[in-house]
């Protein structure tokens, strides 16, 4: 009866007020900034959390954009904990339809834990961003499309990064994974076409890059997940992963050593410059995936 009463009591509140109930959680919009609420913590959170913020639809971003750390609602000061954390803000058009279009630099909250699924999908003028030190997960194609973003500091605490986030980042130079990574999603640096050096941090008891790779391998070093146009093929690899080199129009050539048995989905698709793909004599490759070479126009051998 309690929770009935709280519930009736917010319904009656978002009659008086602007703001609007999706299920277990309501939002308001304010200064451009959407942000969301779970009813549960409007009412019995010590310290009041918003569950997500984001620039809302249709509203155009000026050059640099400030994600604010808090927001005061009726009396109580909310803590912004996650920037567009879910896969709304692709499919309702949240970062797509030009909310990013003039964004140049953003600067996020220092207590963010989360960058949710496509929060930051094709802001193509994007250049510079922080990424706070409490930040865990970076999510979805949360970059993708971000084409002059040169510079990404993934902070000692992520320990994922979901599918194609930083894909078709062709500015993106040199990646560093943390050691607390355990999560990679496929195709996560897909598309940078500069990215020329990728390396673990010393500690990472789930990846590994050897000396001088430039690739991420899993722990025992027989998958490679992914790569970049500097890569080369550790001896250890028998099975190259999904997108594992998809879109990197500055590689030319590779070595594939002896032991390499699989080449998956896509690995090498859109690499339209690679020329040349030397197999070592006696090789035991058993398995290549479908379009796995797709457009890659340049291939001679």
């Amino acid at each position: 009866m309690k929770q009935i009463c709280k519930i009736a009591v917010v319904l009656m509140m978002c009659l008086l007020c602007s703001i609007q109930v999706w299920g277990y959680a309501y939002y308001f919009e304010e200064n451009g900034f959407q942000f969301i609420f779970r009813l549960s913590d409007f009412w019995d959170s010590p310290e009041a959390k918003v569950l997500d913020v984001r620039v809302f639809l249709n509203h155009v971003a000026d050059e640099e954009l400030v994600f604010p750390s808090y927001v005061n609602y009726n009396g109580r000061a909310f803590t912004v904990m996650t920037v567009g954390s879910n896969k709304s803000s692709f499919s309702e058009g949240y970062g797509k339809k030009g909310s990013y279009e003039n964004v140049k630099k953003i600067k996020l909250p220092t207590k963010i834990y989360d960058i949710g699924d496509f929060a930051f999908y094709n802001a193509t003028n994007l250049a510079e961003i922080n990424i706070p030190p409490r930040v865990t997960k970076i999510g979805r194609s949360a970059f993708e499309g971000c084409e002059k973003l040169e510079d990404i500091n993934l902070p000692d605490s992520l320990y994922y990064i979901g599918s194609q986030a930083f894909y078709g980042c062709p500015a993106l130079k040199e990646v560093v994974l943390p050691a607390k990574l355990s999560e990679l999603g496929g195709g996560a640096f897909a598309g940078c076409n500069n990215l020329s050096s990728i390396t673990v941090a010393p500690g990472n008891e789930n990846f590994q890059s050897p000396s001088g790779s430039n690739v991420v391998l899993n722990r025992d070093g027989t998958i490679l997940l992914t790569g970049c146009s500097n890569s080369k093929i550790p001896s250890t690899v028998k099975e190259i992963d999904n997108y594992a080199f998809r879109g990197f129009s500055a590689l030319e050539s590779m070595d594939i050593p002896q032991g390499v048995e699989i080449i998956k989905y896509k690995t090498f698709a859109d690499c339209e410059n690679l020329k040349r793909v030397n197999f070592e004599p006696n090789a035991v490759l058993s398995s290549v995936g479908e379009s796995a070479f797709s457009n890659c126009t340049s291939l001679e051998s």
